[in-house]
Parts: structure tokens; sequence; C-alpha cells
């Protein structure tokens, strides 16, 4: 989130290359300990069941996310466009807050 809200206010190309050079060291590793994650949580007999409702949610943020950014920015601007994504991030923070390990 923190990453979003520094290029939310970005007025410089520089300043945006060196957001884009964060964004591209943490979106990797945070894919990584998710998936290690849901490893770790999820029963010994019900992997293949999470690990596949894991792809499909991967799929429909893959399509809803973009369909969201593309609207706000084609009614308001790319800038404002980039709320929805922090609030994406608050919404999945919650829910991952009251998952109990």
């Amino acid at each position: 989130m923190l990453i979003i809200i520094i290029l939310f206010f970005t007025k410089t190309k520089f300043l945006f290359y060196v957001v884009a050079i964060l964004a591209g060291l943490v979106i990797g590793s945070s894919q990584s300990v998710a998936r290690s994650w849901l490893a770790r949580i999820i029963p010994e007999n019900k992997k293949a069941e999470f690990f596949g409702f894991n792809g499909f949610s991967s799929k429909i943020a893959a399509t809803t996310g973009p369909l969201i950014f593309g609207t706000v920015s084609v009614l308001f601007n790319q800038r404002l466009a980039l709320i929805p994504l922090i609030l994406f991030f608050l919404i999945s923070f919650i829910l991952f807050y009251k998952v109990k390990e």
C-alpha cells in the first residue's frame, strides 16, 4: 500500500522509476510468501482443492483488477484509479488477519 501511495504522489519520471523498482522487488517475494503460507495452513488432504481455488481466484483478480482500474481511469484519471488498489489491499488484509493458523 505504501508503494501505491508514493506512486499516487509521484510527479517526476525518476521517482516513478524508483517506485517501479521497489514494486518489482516486493511483488515476487510477496507472491512466494503467500503460496508457502497457503501450503502451510491448509490440511494435507485438501491441498489440490485449495491450490485449485487459489488459481481460480488469481484468474478472477487478473480480470477484475484491470477492469476496475481501466474503468476508473476512463471515468476520472489514472491517478485516481490507484485508490481501488489500496481498497483491495485493505480488504485482503482484513480477511487474512482473521485467518487462524
